[in-house]
C-alpha cells in the first residue's frame, strides 16, 4: 500500500516510458494490454500523454521525475512517499511539480509524505509540516502555525525566521527595547523571546533623513508599558525603564499607537525585494529587527521608520 519516489528517478533504462509505468501491474500478474492501458491513464495524469513509446534516455530531468511519479501511482498506493524528488530540478520545473502534486491529491486523495530541505517547497505543497532536527521532532502543525507560532527558537530558525527580541511578558504584552508589543495568545508572565517573521513586519517611513542622520531619539518612541499603576513583577527580566505607566514619555515623530520607532541601519537587495535592518534604542537597551520591504517602497539608510508588528504574527518562546 505504499509508493516511493526517490531523489533520482531510478527508471528502468531497458523499458519504454509506458512499460516503466505499467511495471507494477505486470509484476502483479495483470495482462500486458490491460497494464499498458492503465499506464496510459497515469501518464495523462502527469501530463505526459503520448510519451509512452519514448525511450527513457529521450526524456528531460523533469519528465523523468513525472514518469517516476506515474509509476508509483500506478501501484495504487494509499501512502505516497517522496524523498526530495524535485531537488535537482530548476525553479520553474519545481513549481510545475508542486502543481502536479496538488492535482494528484485532488484526483486520487492519497496520503503524501514529502521530505525536503526547502521550507518554501514544504509550505507550497503541504497541509501540515513536521520539523525534524537531529532525529528529534520539534513541531508538527499546520503551515501557518509552524511559521507564525513556532514551538521553539530552533523551529523559528529552521523555518527561516531571523527576528529574536529578548524581553519579558507582563500582563499580555512583551516588553523589550521595542516597547510593549501586545500578544494574541495567553502567554504566562516571565522572561521570553519575541519572534516575528520578517515578512510580517510593517514598515512606515516617518522621514527620509538619509545617511549620517543618526538614530531617532528614544523619546520619539510611542508610550509603552502595562496599564497605569502596574509595575513589572520581581525577577521578570523587564529592562529598567520599560515598565513605565502608559502615558509617560513623548509621542514625537508621528508614531501611531502600537508602533515602535527605529532607524534603518542596513539594506540588502534580494531580487525584487529588499531586507531592512532596523535598530531600536530605548533606555540604554538596543535591539534590531529584519523586515522585508515590498517593491516600490523607497527607504534610505538612516531613515526614521515606524514599525508595526501584527498581533497574529508575533509569539513568545521560552527556548
Amino acid at each position: 500500500g505504499m509508493g516511493m519516489v526517490f531523489q533520482r528517478p531510478l527508471l528502468f533504462p531497458h523499458l519504454s516510458v509506458l512499460d516503466n509505468v505499467a511495471f507494477a501491474d505486470r509484476v502483479s500478474g495483470v495482462p500486458r494490454a490491460t497494464a499498458r492501458a492503465n499506464a496510459e491513464r497515469y501518464l495523462e495524469m502527469v501530463q505526459l500523454g503520448g510519451y509512452g513509446r519514448r525511450s527513457i534516455q529521450a526524456l528531460s530531468g523533469g519528465q523523468e521525475q513525472r514518469v517516476a511519479i506515474a509509476r508509483a501511482l500506478a501501484a495504487k498506493p494509499s501512502v505516497l512517499l517522496l524523498d526530495e524528488p524535485f531537488s535537482a530540478l530548476d525553479p520553474a520545473l519545481r513549481a510545475d511539480m508542486h502543481q502536479l502534486i496538488d492535482d494528484i491529491r485532488t484526483a486520487l486523495d492519497p496520503t503524501i509524505v514529502l521530505v525536503t530541505h526547502d521550507r518554501d517547497e514544504a509550505s507550497a505543497v503541504a497541509d501540515r509540516i513536521a520539523v525534524l532536527h537531529l532525529g528529534e521532532l520539534l513541531q508538527h502543525d499546520t503551515v501557518d502555525r509552524v511559521y507564525n507560532r513556532p514551538a521553539s527558537l530552533r523551529v523559528a530558525r529552521l523555518m527561516g525566521g531571523v527576528n529574536e527580541v529578548a524581553g519579558a511578558v507582563l500582563g499580555g504584552s512583551h516588553l523589550s527595547a521595542l516597547g510593549a508589543v501586545e500578544l494574541a495568545d495567553q502567554t504566562p508572565d516571565g522572561d521570553g523571546v519575541l519572534v516575528v517573521r520578517q515578512e510580517a513586519v510593517g514598515v512606515r517611513l516617518l522621514d527620509d533623513a538619509g545617511p549620517g542622520s543618526g538614530p531617532a531619539p528614544a523619546s520619539s518612541a510611542p508610550p509603552v508599558g502595562p496599564p497605569a499603576g502596574s509595575a513589572p513583577a520581581a525577577g521578570s527580566g523587564v529592562p529598567a525603564g520599560l515598565g513605565a505607566p502608559a502615558g509617560s514619555g513623548s509621542t514625537a515623530g508621528a508614531a501611531r499607537p502600537g508602533e515602535s520607532v527605529g532607524t534603518v541601519t542596513g539594506i540588502r537587495q534580494l531580487g525584487p525585494r529588499r531586507t531592512l535592518t532596523i535598530g531600536f534604542d530605548r533606555d540604554g537597551h538596543r535591539t534590531e529587527l529584519q523586515a522585508e520591504l515590498p517593491p516600490g517602497q523607497g527607504v534610505a539608510l538612516g531613515s526614521t521608520v515606524a514599525v508595526h508588528l501584527p498581533r497574529a504574527s508575533v509569539s513568545v518562546v521560552r527556548a
